[in-house]
């Protein structure tokens, strides 16, 4: 077996969709084969949003013809408004 390598293009391009509803904003975020317990989203420096995740591989004795779904550890950041409330 190849080692397996992270693709960096898989979190930047994750869809995202963002609302602004009246007092918030909502992030919607495609993380397919990622459990919502395992998103982490924290707030750093201030006003950076960072959400974050990882997607492994199921073990499975099968062997694969193909492999073309992107694994390994993501990440995407939004620049909040300095005045948002992060709490």
């Amino acid at each position: 077996r190849a080692p397996f390598v992270p693709d960096a293009r898989a979190m930047p391009a994750a869809a995202t969709d963002i609302k602004d509803m009246p007092g918030a904003y909502v992030f919607i975020i495609d993380m397919p084969g990622v459990e919502s317990e395992e998103i982490k989203i924290d707030v750093e420096e201030g006003n950076m949003l960072v959400i974050s995740g990882e997607r492994k591989r199921e073990e499975e004795e099968e062997k694969y013809l193909a492999i073309q779904r992107r694994m390994g550890k993501m990440m995407r950041k939004f620049k909040l408004l300095e005045n948002a409330n992060t709490d």
